[in-house]
């Protein structure tokens, strides 16, 4: 079996200047795990995957519990934990996929064996 025997032929793509918004966006509703990122002669310059993402979250998690360490009363966490949330939400809106996507990428060609591609895939610990 071939890459092309199994392949999307219909590729959803963004660009580097797309908010990590929109992409968190895009990969929710149309439920996939990842998204090429080309540039305006419509190369692949990078990849944009929801693990990506998930780390930036992680990244606000972390400032959450360390800003709550400090909080008194259960009024004062609520009160922070509100404004962690504006934050990050704001942050997120500032942020473009350039910041997050992977540009050290290893494609493949539709006449490659899936065999071959499971492969790579396992040998790089690669899932998208």
């Amino acid at each position: 079996m071939l890459v092309k025997d199994i392949m999307t032929k219909n590729v959803i793509t963004v660009t580097p200047d797309t908010s990590i918004e929109e992409v968190g966006r895009l990969l929710k509703t149309k439920r996939i795990n990842g998204v090429p990122v080309v540039n305006p002669s419509n190369e692949v310059v990078g990849i944009a995957t929801m693990t990506d993402i998930l780390r930036i979250v992680g990244q606000y998690f972390s400032w959450y519990e360390t800003d709550l360490a400090y909080a008194l009363t259960e009024a004062d966490k609520a009160i922070r934990l509100k404004k962690l949330r504006e934050n990050y939400l704001e942050e997120l809106r500032k942020k473009t996929v350039s910041e997050i996507m992977n540009t050290l990428l290893i494609t493949v060609k539709e006449d490659d064996r899936i065999e071959e591609v499971m492969n790579l895939m396992f040998n790089h610990n690669i899932h998208t």
